[in-house]
């Protein structure tokens, strides 16, 4: 239905609708349907018009649903408002339909009461915030947070146990090394190498002078002079020593290998030598999957400093290697306990 517009001159030119009094100062252009009876601004409607749902809550209904006597601008759609002078009263429920509904209530009750804590539905609308078929919104999502609470235990103790194999298959075999460095810096060359076999006896160890300088904060943390570094040979000359002492390994085992990998071959790269043909893997990834401190920010585990590190390169070595064989002696937790 459109608004039928009439002009009315007074103090300010003022556009009506003949139908349901709306004004505007000008004519609208994307104006909403005419609701067809008289609009009235919120709080301005007389007191004996009222909504259907107050109709409703005096146990009252209008004559004719369709025929509205006035109406409110809703949000999407018009609220439409009835002369409570003339609405009809509703019919009450009988006994014989009170006892069904009654009856009704009970067994829906009965059918969403919650099986684990026992809580019952107090109203209909109960059952659309707070109840499912078998549980409560809060058992439910308590139900909820222990599955997954014990699917995330169950996989710490997963990764822990696989740990545990892993350390205890490398200590069976003899074709590795667990090797550290000593760098000038993060991104620095390497200034100490050392190799150990799974034994633990040394399998190579020398200080590497440097192209450059040590930092003070790599200083800081090996305690390496300059001048034991400016009577150390260069790594050209200790390279192929490192080489023949890995022969017959196939696998380097580091704690942090990418760092230590990283180092050897820059530093190999830059005294124009061949990098180093094994499969690094890497002790410090095992160690924080056995430890078991998950990060949910980080979606993996922690990784934990070395047990008794020494930041040398042999004391941390043989720290790495007691780590490992650490590992491999812890009892397998099948169940949990």
């Amino acid at each position: 239905m459109y608004h039928k517009f009439e002009t009315h001159e007074g103090a300010e030119l003022q556009i009506l609708c003949a139908v349901c009094g709306m004004t505007w100062k000008r004519e609208p252009r994307h104006a909403r349907g005419c609701p067809g009876v008289r609009w009235y601004g919120w709080q301005q409607a007389p007191a004996h018009l009222k909504t259907y749902t107050q109709l409703r809550a005096m146990h009252l209904k209008p004559r004719d649903r369709k025929k509205p006597d006035g109406t409110l601008s809703g949000h999407d759609d018009w609220i439409y408002l009835y002369d409570e002078r003339e609405a009809l009263p509703r019919r009450k429920c009988s006994e014989r339909q009170r006892l069904a509904l009654r009856a009704a209530w009970l067994k829906c009750q009965e059918t969403y009461t919650c099986k684990r804590c026992g809580a019952k539905p107090a109203n209909p609308a109960d059952l659309h915030h707070h109840f499912g078929k078998d549980f409560c919104v809060d058992c439910w999502e308590m139900l909820k947070w222990k599955a997954e609470q014990q699917t995330h235990e169950d996989q710490l103790r997963e990764d822990c146990n696989e740990m545990i194999m892993w350390a205890h298959d490398l200590l069976v075999r003899t074709d590795w090394a667990l090797i550290d460095t000593e760098t000038t810096s993060l991104d620095g060359v390497v200034v100490e190498v050392c190799a150990v076999a799974p034994d633990g006896s040394v399998l190579f160890e020398s200080l590497v002078k440097p192209d450059c300088p040590v930092t003070p904060g790599a200083r800081a943390v090996h305690g390496i002079s300059d001048e034991e570094l400016n009577q150390a040979p260069k790594l050209a000359e200790v390279w192929p020593d490192l080489l023949k002492a890995l022969e017959g390994r196939t696998l380097l085992l580091a704690y942090n290998a990418e760092f230590d990998e990283a180092v050897l071959s820059r530093s190999a790269s830059r005294a124009g030598l061949p990098e180093l043909p094994h499969k690094w893997e890497c002790l410090k990834l095992a160690y924080a999957a056995y430890f078991g401190d998950w990060s949910d920010y980080w979606h993996s585990y922690r990784w934990q400093p070395l047990p008794g590190a020494g930041h040398r390169a042999k004391e941390d070595a043989l720290a790495a290697l007691a780590l490992l064989k650490r590992m491999a002696a812890t009892d397998l937790d099948e169940d949990g306990e």
